[in-house]
C-alpha cells in the first residue's frame, strides 16, 4: 500500500507531446517564452488600463480613501478610527496618495502597478502546465475575469495577487527545494493577511500542501524499499505513527473550524462552495496517510515537514512584527486584535449575501461530465460532443443579451467550477492509477486546488457575484493543472470553452458592472466623469455622477471653513468634499450603535458643524432613526434632497 502514490505512473515526458503539456525547461525556447509573455503583458496592461478609472462604488472608494487620508494625517488605524480591514492596505493606499496625489485615482494607480506584476506570475504558473501559447491565452482569460470587472483597490484583489505570488513560490519549491521559496510564500501570506484577514485562507491552503508534499516524499522513500516485502508488510500492519496521529488531529481541527465558521449562515450553497472542497482535500491527505504512515519514522517525517514550515512561518512573522511595531509603541495592540475579531462577527451579522441556489450547479456539473465523457469516446463522437457544447454556449451567450436565463446558465457554469473541480481532482489524486502524472505533477495539482479552494473563502460571508472574480483566476490555473495529465481530453472542446468564457467575460460580464453582474446583461453605462480634483477622473453612470456632482458643491457652499457630519456609511462625502470625519467610524455598523447615536447628537450641538448630510439609504448600516432625524431637522432648518442624501444646514 505504501507505494500506491507511485504505481502506474506514466512520466509527463511520455505524454507531453499528446497532451499539450509544457516542454521541459531544457527544451523550451526561452526567446519564444518571453516574446509571448511580452505580447500578453502588453495586451493585458492595455485592457486593464482602459478600465482602470471605470466604475465606482461610492462607499467602497470613500472608505479606502478616507482611511488612507487619516493615516496621512498621523492617525493610527484601530486606535483613532475603526479600520475596515487589518490595516496594511491603508498604509499602502496612503503611500499611493503621497506619490500620486490625494484623489480617488491614486489607489487605482497603485493597484495597476501590482496588476502588472501579477500578470507575469499567472503566465509563469500556467506555463508549468501548458505550452507557452496556451499559457498566454489562459493568462488573458484570467485577466478578463478579474480586475477589469471592478478596478477599485479593494483588498480582495491584493489577496488574489499575493496568493498567486505565493503559489508560484511553492511551485518553484516543488521544482527545486530551497528554503527561500517557502520563506517568500510565507511573506506573501503575511502581506495578504495585512490587506485583509481572509489572507489566512491562503496560509491554510499552503499548510495543506506541505502535508501533501511530505506524503509524496515519504512515498518515494517507500518506493526504494519495495523489494523488502517483509518490512513493507510489517509497516502495513503496524499501528499509526505519532506523525499520523498529529496529521489526523490537524485535519480534524481544520475541518471543525471550517464547518463552525461556515455553518453560521446555515446555507446549503455555502456548504457546497466552502466546506465540500475543504473536506475533499482533507480526504486526500487521510487517504494517502493510510498508505504511507509507516514509510518513514515519525522523526524523519516531522523533519521534512519542518523543513518547509519553518521558513514559511519565518517569512510570515517578519512582516507582521514590522506592522505591529507602531501599535506596540502606541500601546494599541489590544485594540487591533479586538477589532479583527469584532469585525469578523459584525460582517457575518450585517454584511452577508448568500450564494446562488444550489440547483444552479447543474451547468457546471454538466460541462464537467461532458469533458470526462469526451476523453473516453472515439474521435467522431468527440466531435459531436464538442459541437453540442459549442452550440449550447453560443445559444446561452446570444440569449443572455436579451434573456437573463441564458446569461445565468453560462455564469453559473463558471461560478460553481471550483467545488466541482476540487472534488474531481481530489478523487483522481486518491486513485493514483487513474491519474497519469508524475509525483511532481500531483503536487502541482494539489497545490493549485488547495490555494484556489481555500482562497474562495473570500466569498464568505458576502457571496456577491463580484467576489467570484477575486478567485476566478486561481480556479482557471487549477483547472489547467488538473487537465494537464489527460491527453485524451478534446483540445478542440477546450478551445471552444476558452473562447466562450473569454467572450462572455469581455462582452457580457464586464459591461454591466457589479450591480448586475451574475444576474443579467447590461450595456456599459460607466461613461460620466465625477467632477472635482479629489475624484481623480473616475467614470460612473449618469445618475450617480449627477448626484455627487451636485452634492459636493452644495456641501462646500454651506459648510465653508466649518465641519460636517455625513452618514451613515457616507465616507466618500467627507473625502470628496475635503472635510475631516469627527467620529472614529468609517462604516457605522462596525461601531457601537448607542455610541454612534450619541456622537450624532454631539454633532448637532457642535456649532462648528454647519452641515449634516444624512444618508437615507445606507449600504450596510441601519438608517438613522426617526427621532434623530427630527432633531437634525430642528437644529438645521434649511435643507435639500440630493439623491439619497438629505442635506441640512443652519
Amino acid at each position: 500500500m505504501a507505494t500506491s502514490l507511485q504505481d502506474n505512473v506514466t512520466p509527463l515526458e511520455e505524454t507531453s507531446a499528446r497532451a499539450g503539456s509544457p516542454q521541459e525547461p531544457s527544451r523550451r525556447n526561452p526567446l519564444r517564452w518571453f516574446a509571448i509573455l511580452l505580447v500578453v503583458w502588453c495586451a493585458c496592461g492595455i485592457y486593464e488600463g482602459t478600465h482602470l478609472k471605470r466604475g465606482w462604488v461610492p462607499w467602497d472608494a470613500g472608505a479606502y480613501a478616507q482611511s488612507a487620508e487619516r493615516v496621512l494625517d498621523g492617525q493610527l488605524p484601530h486606535r483613532d478610527f475603526t479600520e475596515v480591514y487589518t490595516g496594511g492596505l491603508t498604509y499602502l493606499n496612503a503611500a499611493a496618495m503621497r506619490a500620486f496625489g490625494v484623489n480617488l485615482a491614486a489607489e487605482r494607480i497603485m493597484l495597476f502597478v501590482f496588476f502588472l506584476a501579477w500578470v507575469p506570475a499567472v503566465y509563469w504558473i500556467a506555463s508549468r502546465f501548458c505550452r507557452d501559447w496556451i499559457a498566454g491565452a489562459l493568462t488573458f482569460l484570467a485577466v478578463a475575469w478579474s480586475v477589469p470587472n471592478y478596478s477599485e483597490a479593494v483588498p480582495s484583489w491584493y489577496n488574489l495577487f499575493l496568493a498567486t505570488f505565493g503559489a508560484a513560490a511553492l511551485l518553484a519549491y516543488v521544482k527545486r527545494p530551497r528554503w527561500i521559496w517557502p520563506f517568500l510564500a510565507g511573506a506573501c501570506g503575511a502581506f495578504s493577511f495585512l490587506a485583509k484577514s481572509v489572507g489566512l485562507c491562503y496560509v491554510a491552503g499552503a499548510l495543506l500542501f506541505f502535508a501533501f508534499h511530505e506524503q509524496t516524499v515519504s512515498a518515494r522513500a517507500a518506493e526504494t524499499e519495495r523489494a523488502e516485502n517483509d518490512s513493507a508488510m510489517r509497516r502495513a500492519l503496524s499501528p499509526l505513527s505519532l506523525y499520523s496521529v498529529f496529521l489526523f488531529a490537524c485535519v480534524a481541527i481544520f475541518l471543525f473550524v471550517l464547518i463552525h465558521v461556515i455553518s453560521q449562515l446555515d446555507s446549503s450553497g455555502d456548504v457546497i462552495l466552502f466546506i465540500v472542497p475543504g473536506a475533499a482535500l482533507c480526504s486526500v491527505l487521510v487517504w494517502n496517510e493510510v498508505d504511507v504512515h509507516r514509510a518513514r519514522t515519525s522523526l524523519l517525517r516531522f523533519a521534512e515537514l519542518l523543513r518547509m514550515a519553518l521558513p514559511f512561518f519565518a517569512g510570515a512573522i517578519i512582516p507582521f512584527i514590522i506592522f505591529l511595531a507602531p501599535f506596540a509603541r502606541a500601546h494599541a495592540t489590544g485594540l487591533l486584535l479586538r477589532d479583527l475579531f469584532a469585525q469578523a462577527s459584525s460582517r457575518i451579522a450585517m454584511a452577508h449575501d448568500l450564494p446562488d441556489s444550489t440547483i444552479t450547479i447543474i451547468p457546471a456539473v454538466f460541462l464537467a461530465a461532458l469533458l470526462i465523457v469526451s476523453a473516453t469516446v472515439r474521435e467522431r463522437v468527440r466531435w459531436v460532443f464538442t459541437a453540442c457544447v459549442a452550440g449550447l454556449l453560443a445559444c446561452g451567450m446570444l440569449l443572455g443579451v436579451v434573456n437573463y436565463n441564458g446569461y445565468i446558465g453560462v455564469w453559473t457554469a463558471a461560478y460553481w467550477i471550483l467545488p466541482v473541480l476540487t472534488v474531481a481532482g481530489s478523487y483522481l489524486l486518491m486513485h493514483s492509477a487513474r491519474l497519469r502524472a508524475s509525483p511532481a505533477a500531483r503536487e502541482r495539482i494539489f497545490l493549485l486546488l488547495a490555494v484556489a479552494s481555500l482562497c474562495s473563502l473570500v466569498e464568505f460571508p458576502f457571496s456577491s457575484p463580484i467576489y467570484f472574480c477575486y478567485v476566478a483566476p486561481l480556479a482557471i490555473l487549477a483547472l489547467a493543472a488538473v487537465l494537464e495529465p489527460f491527453p485524451r481530453v478534446s483540445q478542440t472542446m477546450l478551445e471552444v470553452l476558452f473562447a466562450a468564457f473569454l467572450l462572455f467575460a469581455v462582452f457580457e460580464v464586464t459591461p454591466g458592472f457589479i450591480y448586475v453582474m451574475g444576474y443579467r446583461y447590461a450595456p456599459d453605462a460607466q461613461h460620466f466623469v465625477l467632477n472635482g480634483e479629489r475624484a481623480g477622473g473616475l467614470r460612473t453612470d449618469t445618475q450617480t455622477a449627477s448626484v455627487y456632482n451636485e452634492l459636493i458643491p452644495l456641501v462646500r457652499a454651506h459648510a465653508g471653513d466649518g465641519d460636517i457630519y455625513a452618514g451613515p456609511d457616507a465616507p466618500e462625502v467627507y473625502f470628496l468634499a475635503g472635510y475631516r470625519n469627527l467620529t472614529p467610524n468609517i462604516y457605522d455598523f462596525l461601531g457601537d450603535t448607542d455610541q454612534q447615536r450619541e456622537r450624532v447628537r454631539q454633532m448637532i450641538r457642535n456649532l462648528r458643524v454647519r452641515v449634516m448630510v444624512v444618508n437615507e439609504n445606507p449600504a450596510l448600516s441601519p438608517a438613522l432613526d426617526e427621532a434623530l432625524r427630527e432633531e437634525i431637522a430642528r437644529a438645521f432648518p434649511n435643507g435639500e434632497m440630493v439623491g439619497n442624501f438629505a442635506v441640512r444646514w443652519r
